[in-house]
């Protein structure tokens, strides 16, 4: 009934912080949970947890990802269509 979390940190997780992340994954999943710990100094912050096909990224790249995304939505949902312009003939 073990499961395995692979998780990739930014930083070294100590004691306390491997211990939370035991307890989450373990009310998450149902069942006790082994941790397989490795250090990625690429990583901007945060953590990427996978557990079976459970992935959650919380990693700074992929928050800043995700503002972007939601940033150009917002921008395409205001946009203000602009009709094109007409000119009328000049007698003149």
């Amino acid at each position: 009934g073990w499961r395995v979390a692979k998780i990739t940190s930014a930083e070294d997780v100590d004691a306390p912080q491997r211990q939370e992340l035991r307890d989450a994954l373990a009310l998450l999943t149902g069942h006790p949970v082994d941790l397989q710990l490795t250090r990625d100094p690429g990583l901007l912050g945060g953590v990427v947890v996978r557990v079976g096909d459970l992935q959650v990224d919380s990693t700074t790249r992929h928050r800043f990802d995700e503002l972007k995304e939601h940033l150009h939505a917002s921008a395409e949902a205001y946009r203000v269509p602009v009709a094109p312009i007409r000119r009328e003939a000049n007698d003149g």
